[in-house]
């Protein structure tokens, strides 16, 4: 999610019209009569505007959800919604154009995807109790909407009335979520055939996210990813110019058994990563009390489930396990008929899908595109923008399928395990998802462990980083069984790290992924824990808020050494702030000035050490789907590397000449931005993060915006920092995603959650759950959420009372 910036810039331009008016419709306190409950259903907001939701049973419970989950941000739910219905233009319309893309091209995309269609299926497949939870928590968020007529000022500046939810559309929410952190792998199957085309399979090679020799894994091991690479047609051009908005969402978690604690129980620490501007946080924080659930923790936002929490005898947390849910292919064509192609031995007729999108102010858009057995072409039809295809073949894009039914028992069994056997097999549904998390678990008894909770395919040749074959040999063979995907459960060495880093050894028989994060912050937490003894939460906590950048342990003294002796006062001057930055361990504190040359200078030097090789285009989108600086990693420690000579001089340049002269780029573009005095180079005022409600980024409506900050870590810190960099407008790093919620839970104290977030729960400003806990995630503080009712009435901000 790195690349949020992109959307959220969509989500500016297309409010530009719209004005806030009036006040929301929101009721803490009192008792609300005549809804569809069999008894009354409490909501507590605490002293942190937590609300802890109790009822007499469950469905109950998940309608009085429903209804404060509305009541503080439904129209959030409604934008994922509709970006995952693929009709973002149903609530925003078509307010503007780039060149051929416009939030229609996004919706044609998204819409080929049937996420609609999956969830209906979905919904189908649900056993009875799921589906009166689903179906209660559904009536929960539409009587909000009942009761709050047209008192929501976001449709009356749209002029419109919000469409009621379904339990289809809890499943479309968590479908895109799914998107989201798996089609980092559509990008790199296409950028790997594009390379090879442009610079051949042997040079190609180090763009293949082969993990790094000396890096963690999660299981212990350690192995070398290799991956085929061969020349392949082209033809994906406009989805994959789409890899800004879909770029993969990240995560930390780490469990400590009770041999490293002061109190002799286990400890949990959760942090994901997601898009870390949205107004409200991504994650919507509570606590749920009814039979035999009793749990608080992060909930999505759609969906009644919780994501990581605890419930007094487990605690649980989730990062991107990255396994790789999306494969291209490569139809063949019929030579005869192009509207035919080969498949197991014949030729079949493309299926033809009509659709529309229905538009706000406008006529609805019809649209009509082809599907073979894999899934949607990727063709103009599909897209709405030309895109060049290869002859005789076209590309069609699969998603793995999904069972949503167990996926939502699971994960309602998740939040009432009691001990490790339970969270496993509360887990084996779970993973039937959209989704593969690293799920780690706590238990009061003692024990750790991690599951991988993913259902992931079984490929023929056992790899994933190019296209298929679409004739049928290529197809998947069932899927990894769970018994068989990569658990740990109370190791010797005392902790379990993840932080979206490899997760199998070598003697691992299944291909999972080859889209790895690079190892910076698994390393740095492993650094963190190794050894350790006496660990408490506050521990924890300063883990969790740590921003050493690790790479530039490795890399910066290099930079360093070759600046040396060039007589460059720029040089001289890059030198000298490295240095000042590695007497300050390379930690990315807003104070610093090293943070800001280190990563322009890395920045610089990969653009000069393959634009030229790649070309511009080919380069620029590599680079925004961060492919380049993996390779970076693979050849720096090489001063002669045959990739740093500049193809398009007739001099033969080495790593030093590239580093001097990126490090003359980093001060003309620091003098640009922050001014010609080197004192005033901080990394918090070239690194900033804005807080604000889609409308928020309208001067005229000021109260929508929590503010502006000086933003302190890098996308490598363990308190990730993930920007964009914009050199125009004097703007610099843009802060896009990070942890925006953070969790610890202590196993001798199992009923209190320590958390703090971006913003709280609320998107309206005049809520006091819109910005109350901002600075505690900012400067490092934690509040603490109690399962005991005795706590959490005290100093109350707020009780409501729903009654039949």
């Amino acid at each position: 999610m790195k690349r949020i910036f992109f959307a959220a810039l969509v989500l500016i331009l297309a409010s530009a019209s719209c004005v806030l008016r009036g006040t929301r419709h929101e009721t803490l306190n009192g008792n609300l009569s005549g809804h569809a409950l069999a008894a009354p259903a409490a909501i507590v907001y605490d002293e942190h505007g937590v609300p802890h939701i109790t009822a007499e049973n469950e469905p109950d419970l998940f309608y009085a959800l429903g209804y404060a989950q509305a009541q503080d941000r439904f129209f959030y739910m409604d934008l994922m919604r509709n970006a995952g219905r693929g009709q973002i233009t149903n609530v925003l319309g078509r307010p503007f154009r780039y060149k051929s893309y416009d939030l229609l091209t996004m919706d044609r995309s998204v819409k080929a995807l049937d996420f609609e269609g999956r969830a209906k299926e979905g919904v189908e497949s649900l056993d009875p109790e799921s589906r009166e939870i689903l179906e209660s928590y559904v009536r929960g968020v539409n009587r909000y909407l009942d009761d709050a007529g047209k008192d929501i000022p976001e449709y009356k500046a749209m002029g419109k009335r919000p469409e009621r939810w379904s339990m289809e559309d809890s499943f479309v929410v968590m479908d895109l979520y799914g998107l989201s952190m798996t089609a980092y792998s559509l990008f790199y199957e296409y950028y790997g055939a594009r390379l090879v085309a442009q610079v051949g399979p042997e040079k190609a090679r180090i763009f293949n996210h082969a993990y790094p020799k000396d890096a963690p894994y999660i299981n212990q091991d350690k192995i070398e990813a290799v991956s085929r690479l061969e020349r392949l047609g082209d033809g994906l051009g406009v989805l994959a110019s789409m890899a800004p908005m879909f770029d993969s969402i990240g995560s930390n978690n780490w469990v400590v058994d009770g041999q490293m604690s002061a109190s002799g129980k286990p400890i949990l620490a959760n942090d994901p990563h997601v898009p870390t501007p949205l107004v409200p946080t991504f994650w919507y924080h509570a606590h749920l009390k009814a039979g035999g659930l009793d749990a608080a923790g992060m909930i999505f936002s759609g969906i009644p489930l919780m994501g990581a929490g605890t419930n007094g005898k487990v605690a649980w947390g989730i990062t991107n396990a990255r396994c790789d849910y999306i494969d291209l292919f490569v139809e063949k064509l019929n030579p005869a008929n192009p509207n035919q192609y080969e498949y197991k031995g014949e030729y079949r007729d493309f299926e033809i899908v009509t659709d529309k999108i229905p538009v706000l102010n406008g006529p609805d858009v019809k649209i009509k595109y082809r599907r073979s057995v894999h899934g949607p072409i990727i063709e103009e039809a599909m897209t709405g923008v030309k895109n060049p295809q290869t002859p005789g073949q076209v590309y069609s894009l699969h998603l793995i399928d999904v069972d949503f039914g167990r996926f939502f028992k699971g994960y309602l069994a998740i939040p009432k395990s009691s001990d490790a056997d339970s969270m496993h097999e509360a887990v084996r549904d779970m993973g039937m998802g959209p989704v593969a998390w690293n799920t780690v678990f706590a238990t009061v008894s003692g024990d750790i462990g991690y599951l991988y909770s993913g259902h992931a395919p079984k490929r023929p040749d056992n790899d994933g980083m190019l296209p298929r074959p679409g004739t049928g040999e290529a197809d998947y063979e069932g899927l990894i069984p769970f018994d068989e995907l990569p658990h740990v459960k109370n190791p010797s060495k005392h902790f379990i790290v993840t932080a979206n880093n490899k997760v199998e050894g070598p003697d691992y028989p299944y291909y999972l992924s080859a889209g790895y994060n690079i190892p910076s912050r698994a390393q740095r937490i492993t650094e963190l824990l190794a050894g350790r003894t006496g660990l408490t939460p506050d521990d924890m906590g300063d883990v969790q808020m740590d921003v050493k950048v690790k790479s530039a342990e490795r890399f910066a003294p290099i930079f360093v050494a070759d600046l040396e002796g060039s007589g460059d006062p720029d040089h001289a001057l890059c030198a000298e702030l490295l240095e000042e930055w590695k007497n300050q361990d390379y930690m990315a504190e807003t104070s610093s000035r090293g943070t800001g040359v280190y990563k322009l200078m890395m920045s610089g030097v990969a653009k000069r050490t393959f634009a030229d090789d790649l070309g511009k285009k080919l380069y620029s989108s590599m680079s925004m789907a961060d492919m380049t600086m993996n390779a970076l990693w693979e050849i720096l420690e090489d001063p002669d590397s045959d990739w740093f000579d500049d193809r398009t001089t007739p001099a033969l340049e080495t790593r030093k000449d590239v580093v001097r002269a990126a490090a003359a780029d980093a001060v003309k573009k620091m003098k640009k931005l922050l001014g010609k005095d080197p004192e005033k180079w901080e990394w918090g005022d070239l690194h900033t993060l804005y807080l604000k409600t889609p409308y928020g980024f309208l001067p005229w409506n000021k109260k929508a915006a929590i503010g502006k900050f000086r933003h302190r870590g890098t996308e490598e810190c363990v308190a990730n920092a993930s920007s964009v960099f914009v050199g125009a407008m004097g703007i610099g790093y843009l802060g896009v995603a990070g942890p925006s919620s953070r969790i610890i839970v202590d196993m001798a104290d199992p009923r209190h959650l320590r958390f703090n977030a971006t913003t709280g729960n609320s998107e309206d400003p005049n809520s006091p759950m819109f910005d109350n806990v901002t600075h505690d995630w900012f400067y490092g503080s934690y509040r603490v959420v109690s399962l005991d009712r005795e706590e959490y009435e005290r100093n109350a901000i707020g009780t409501l009372t729903l009654s039949p």
